[in-house]
């Protein structure tokens, strides 16, 4: 497809359409009226008259003039044309001189197709080369007719995308992170245009920031098998790069469901990243998760069109994803990432959660939601995984565990004493091909069923399945910590001090770190002298250890890809 010619030099053209360039740069307009043969002296159209006026888009008209620039450095370059230049070569000149690339052409694609031209999309490293030395001279090119002119496209309410060297409407853009200083040679793939003001504030084109499939890729590295794309912050209202942040910075990129319920299938730990403190270790080995499946209800003036897309992209932002829930009726389960308890704490997510949603949601009252609690397995000797399902399953323990998980066995989370540590070797190890006994059978036969105190089914984590449905962050702190303690008190202490008797004792040395379970088991023997205020809180207790150890909790990105919808903008006719 290089089988084309150009008429006239881009100089040329430029020199030809100097006049109602400077009458857009003197006017600060966005559109102007112009007779066809003043902006397009070097063309013909079917559709227009030399003498017939055409209301001219600045925006278009400056990228046609780009884009003409950049196919007559290629061919200069003497390099392959991608199959699409073939949008602007038929030109209505002479029949003889139908190859000849066409300004008025370029521009009527921009204008009736949007079209943004993509050859900085390379497709192998030596064209990609070829492409950005061919980009780069342009921009310099525009940029001294520019600097020449003293123009300032923020005048006319345009603003240049960094990627593509486009020019957009202001509307069109979305603000790049601008604490980053990008450098050519450091870009991993990418190379930007800065504005021609030479100002330090970027801007992309919104195309590159919306999700469409897997064309929101800015680059793709074939020799890595990377790939690189812009996330969308909407609270702060700006845009970063995937590979640009901080230790500190946790990017999501997970496409909005719009309000829609995800599927109660979906893996929320495959989408997005598990949450710890910038100090721990970043092993799931060395690192106790815990993840979180709380079952609400929609009280009668929750604001159901929204309420779904407010706690996946505001309240739990890249935090949590709400999803359906059969055994649920007017109602749906949050399901959060894996968190290690030092975060959960010191974030105090679950406090600042209800204090948002405590007229919209309701789980207590109602007689079929639960709040089931996954802790991860690799962590956890069989062991350990023994001694809870027997603490948690024995008679002995019963009215503790009533009264700590606020509800009776069910048939969703039965318990049986039946479960004893020894049992665990049946379920991982198996029986060695030993015939078993009746009671053997039933304990294997109650491992194997999902609809336990104790549910073992999963491959990565143990699921406590006991706790009854609750929105107050006092309650899902106690249930949180409950489990974290059984885990530690597990690890050390004998099979035979398995009673709850050893197990408050125990939670009493370690009351600074489970005030919520310390004051549970107290007044669970009687002792009503502690009592939490309703607003208490870990924040009190945290902020002290945050003082002392400067902890800062990182920050989490999220793309939303909600933007909002620019009205149809009207041509004024001047």
């Amino acid at each position: 497809m290089d089988n084309f010619n150009f008429k006239y030099t881009s100089d040329e053209l430029l020199k030809a359409i100097l006049t109602p360039l400077k009458k857009f740069k003197n006017k600060k307009q966005v559109s102007k009226k112009f007779l066809f043969s003043d902006v397009f002296p070097t063309d013909t159209s079917s559709q227009y008259k030399n003498d017939e006026n055409i209301t001219v888009l600045c925006e278009h008209y400056l990228n046609a003039l780009r884009y003409y620039k950049f196919l007559e450095t290629l061919k200069n370059s003497n390099v392959e044309i991608l199959h699409y230049t073939s949008d602007v070569l038929f030109v209505s000149i002479s029949e003889k001189n139908k190859n000849v690339i066409s300004f008025w052409k370029i521009y009527e694609c921009f204008v009736q197709h949007g079209r943004e031209p993509s050859l900085f999309r390379a497709t192998n490293t030596a064209k990609f080369c070829i492409y950005t030395k061919a980009f780069i001279e342009v921009d310099k090119w525009l940029t001294n007719f520019f600097n020449s002119e003293k123009w300032n496209l923020a005048n006319n309410n345009l603003k240049l995308c960094c990627i593509s060297g486009h020019v957009f409407r202001k509307n069109d853009v979305v603000q790049l992170n601008e604490t980053r200083n990008y450098n050519l040679n450091n870009l991993k793939g990418f190379y930007f245009f800065r504005d021609y003001k030479n100002t330090t504030v970027d801007y992309a084109s919104i195309k590159f920031v919306e999700i469409r499939d897997h064309y929101n890729l800015v680059h793709w590295d074939v020799d890595t098998d990377e790939s690189y794309y812009l996330i969308y912050d909407s609270e702060k209202n700006f845009a970063t790069f995937s590979y640009d942040k901080n230790d500190n910075e946790k990017i999501v990129n997970l496409k909005s469901a719009r309000n829609q319920l995800r599927s109660y299938a979906f893996p929320i730990h495959e989408h997005l990243p598990f949450a710890m403190l910038p100090n721990e270790k970043k092993t799931e080995k060395e690192n106790l998760y815990f993840g979180i499946e709380l079952e609400v209800g929609y009280q009668r003036n929750c604001p159901k069109n929204k309420i779904h897309q407010l706690i996946e992209e505001k309240f739990l932002k890249g935090l949590a994803i709400c999803k359906s829930d059969g055994s649920v009726s007017n109602g749906f389960e949050i399901n959060t990432v894996p968190m290690t308890f030092n975060y959960i704490k010191t974030s105090n997510i679950f406090f600042d959660f209800f204090d948002k949603t405590k007229n919209w949601l309701r789980s207590y009252n109602m007689s079929n939601t639960g709040i089931h609690i996954h802790v991860s397995k690799k962590p956890l000797s069989n062991m350990q995984i023994g001694k809870m399902l027997e603490f948690t399953n024995s008679r002995k323990n019963r009215n503790y565990i009533i009264d700590l998980s606020g509800r009776n066995p069910n048939s969703y989370c039965q318990i049986n004493d039946v479960l004893k540590v020894k049992h665990i070797a049946l379920k991982e190890f198996g029986t060695d091909g030993r015939e078993l006994n009746n009671s053997e059978c039933d304990a294997l036969d109650k491992m194997r069923d999902k609809y336990q105190a104790i549910n073992l089914q999963h491959d990565e984590t143990v699921e406590f399945r006991i706790f009854k449905g609750n929105t107050k962050p006092q309650a899902i702190s106690r249930y949180i910590e409950f489990v974290h303690a059984l885990v530690m008190f597990s690890k050390n202490t004998s099979p035979n001090n398995l009673d709850y008797d050893s197990f408050i004792n125990w939670v009493a040395t370690q009351k600074m770190t489970y005030p919520f379970l310390h004051e549970f088991n107290q007044k669970f023997l009687g002792n009503h002298k502690i009592t939490l205020k309703e607003e208490f809180s870990y924040r009190p207790r945290i902020l002290k250890q945050l003082r002392k150890t400067e902890i800062e909790l990182p920050t989490v990105k999220v793309f939303n890809q909600e933007f909002r919808k620019q009205k149809t903008r009207k041509i004024i006719q001047r």
